[in-house]
């Protein structure tokens, strides 16, 4: 059972969990308050340029469903196409963590019509297609029990990575499946020799070109990922991306300025202009290495500690209280206060904390011997 909401207000349906219900019940009607406004917030989807070349990519993706099963349904007495394999093609979504590859795609599959009826939930899902997301660590017959599972396939510990990939390969075209979505693809990839890689792809090409049941793949990762088709010359030629760049403050400040607005005024009602300053934005950006995930994660950060504080404006103080919480660092290293923020190396604090600690310790121990 989980929270539902109804015109941006959050719900509870309390009548199933204990848990639910006590932590409903010890709310402040402050929190009760907040807590309205930034479902509103979360409910907010700010568009990219990658959202519209992934429609645009799944366009061309569906005329190619229709082309392909199109010339394989022809009747016999056509046979321009005989000779050709009927085959699906993978979709990359390429991008560094936080540029929001896995939201993105999601948020396609939920709202194009072509996948209506699908569900992560094997025995929900009418659609034709498939959603995982490879665990890590990741094997290929790890992923593979992965897909079966999702499939509604039995599986188990001691399923060998041929078998389970036999299994799923017969019962694609029983189950309808046209397209699968495997999302952290790196994962699979982790660790991996040569040889490694190699059978990855060649695992791959078979699903795309299952026997009488083509079967187009969306992939999204790492960069890295892309390596896993390079290598075939037959399966490279068809393949198709979608890149998630990085936020760069000379061509995107304007972009980044109107998702702040967005966030903001729009979705939780907090006038912003104070904040959105050249400068503020270029500090919004290095705090959030400069990937649009992560800068709208800490814009909402910030838009919760102005509504906590009663405020009506969204200010660099919010940000930085903010930040501050889930970065762990000091005033003179958080890039929302620091007059030098962009020389300011603002992942991992606590990570270099413990090292520089580390290396003190070891240092006051060498000069004692």
């Amino acid at each position: 059972m989980t929270p539902s909401r109804s015109n941006g207000a959050m719900t509870l349906d309390t009548t199933k969990d204990d848990f639910l219900v006590r932590v409903s019940n010890a709310r402040s009607d402050e929190r009760r308050s907040v807590s309205a406004v930034m479902a509103r917030v979360r409910d907010g989807y700010f568009g990219n340029t990658p959202d519209k070349q992934l429609n645009a990519a799944m366009d061309d993706m569906f005329d190619d469903i229709i082309e392909t099963l199109g010339a394989q349904a022809a009747p016999s007495k056509e046979t321009s196409h005989i000779g050709r394999m009927a085959e699906g093609f993978p979709l990359f979504g390429l991008g560094e963590s936080g540029t929001r590859k896995s939201s993105t795609f999601a948020r396609m599959i939920h709202t194009r019509p072509e996948f209506a009826g699908f569900s992560y939930v094997p025995h929900e899902n009418s659609s034709a297609l498939l959603s995982v997301k490879a665990p890590s660590p990741c094997t290929l017959r790890v992923l593979g029990v992965t897909i079966a599972r999702a499939m509604g396939l039995p599986t188990s510990e001691t399923l060998k990575e041929n078998v389970v990939w036999d299994d799923i390969m017969d019962h694609l075209p029983a189950r309808g499946i046209r397209v699968i979505h495997i999302d952290e693809f790196q994962h699979v990839l982790e660790n991996r020799n040569r040889l490694d890689i190699a059978k990855i792809r060649n695992t791959m090409k078979r699903v795309l070109q299952t026997p009488g049941h083509p079967v187009w793949m969306l992939v999204t990762g790492m960069p890295e990922v892309g390596l896993a088709l390079e290598g075939d010359t037959q399966t490279w030629r068809r393949k198709s991306y979608v890149f998630f760049p990085e936020l760069d403050f000379s061509r995107h400040a304007g972009k980044c300025r109107t998702m702040v607005q967005f966030f903001a005024k729009e979705r939780a009602g907090l006038d912003c202009e104070a904040f959105t300053t050249d400068q503020n934005i270029h500090r919004l950006m290095h705090a959030s290495l400069y990937r649009l995930g992560i800068a709208i994660d800490v814009v909402i950060k910030a838009i919760r500690v102005a509504l906590k504080a009663g405020s009506s404006e969204l200010t660099t103080e919010h940000f930085a209280k903010a930040y501050k919480a889930f970065a762990g660092c000091p005033d003179a290293e958080n890039p929302f206060l620091a007059s030098g923020f962009i020389e300011l190396k603002v992942d991992q604090h606590l990570t270099r904390l413990l090292e520089s600690r580390k290396e003190r310790t070891g240092g006051s121990k060498a000069a004692s011997k």
